[in-house]
């Protein structure tokens, strides 16, 4: 049976890949990825951007709160960004913290932070914000195109080679739950 419809394949996703591989999870790239992968009982999504539109944090507000066991996490790639997240998540009355990773860029490549100083800056705002807690720092191959990461971002090697471990010496929030399993 041939199936066409895109939906068929995120459930299929949901139901046999993950368990059959022992996937920790799944990464989605928009919302309404998101709310397909939530509709089928996925527990454990990655967004791969950020997600700065009111009404889509207002439903992830509303699905972590109804929902103990979802783990969700996105990409913060600047300040404002942060900020608007911690805004929109706050005027809804959001009662969970959203977990983010402070996403890495390169120079001509769309987002992410392009410093160490940067990532630090974006890192210190998240720490400080009650509706987002700080979980880590991503960043995509596609980011860099086919050369190695390291080549064409010295932000990947520095991070990776020693911001990565000031990560750990930052100040935490306690948590009842570790990011890592």
């Amino acid at each position: 049976m041939v199936h066409t419809n895109p939906a068929f394949y995120a459930t299929d996703v949901a139901f046999y890949a993950i368990p059959a591989t022992g996937s920790w999870g799944i990464t989605a790239a928009n919302v309404s990825q998101l709310r397909v992968y939530r509709a089928f009982g996925v527990e454990r999504i990655m967004l791969a951007n950020q997600l700065l539109d009111p009404s889509g944090l207002a439903w992830l507000a509303d699905e972590l709160d109804a929902n103990p066991e979802f783990e969700f996490s996105c990409f913060v790639d600047s300040v404002r960004g942060a900020q608007l997240m911690a805004e929109a998540l706050a005027h809804h009355g959001a009662s969970r913290q959203v977990d983010v990773l402070v996403e890495l860029g390169s120079d001509g490549a769309r987002p992410g932070a392009r410093t160490i100083a940067e990532a630090r800056e974006i890192a210190d705002l998240v720490l400080e914000s009650p509706m987002l807690r700080l979980v880590g720092s991503a960043a995509t191959r596609a980011r860099w195109g086919t050369t190695s990461a390291s080549s064409r971002c010295p932000l990947w090697t520095d991070t990776w080679g020693g911001c990565a471990t000031s990560w750990r010496n930052w100040p935490r929030r306690a948590t009842s739950r570790a990011w890592t399993r």
